[in-house]
């Protein structure tokens, strides 16, 4: 992951074991990184870019019991 990034978000999955962190990245892209525990460590698969526009604001997320499912919302402004 890179290290210039800002407004981190994290929401944990506790049936999978998974979590996502979204956050925005230095360049303003929004970005996902799923996380995985298992057995005491932490495992990373690959950086996804949601949303390359630079105007991506207010990145939210959020894990949906119910339905067992992500929630990421954030704002475009143009």
């Amino acid at each position: 992951m890179n290290n210039h990034w800002s407004n981190p978000q994290a929401s944990f999955d506790t049936n999978a074991n998974k979590f996502i962190i979204l956050y925005r990245n230095s360049d303003g892209s929004l970005r996902a990184n799923v996380g995985t525990v298992s057995s005491g460590a932490v495992s990373f698969g690959t950086q996804a870019t949601l949303d390359s526009n630079t105007a991506s604001n207010y990145p939210q997320l959020s894990f949906d019991t119910n339905t067992n499912r992500f929630l990421i919302a954030y704002r475009v402004h143009t």
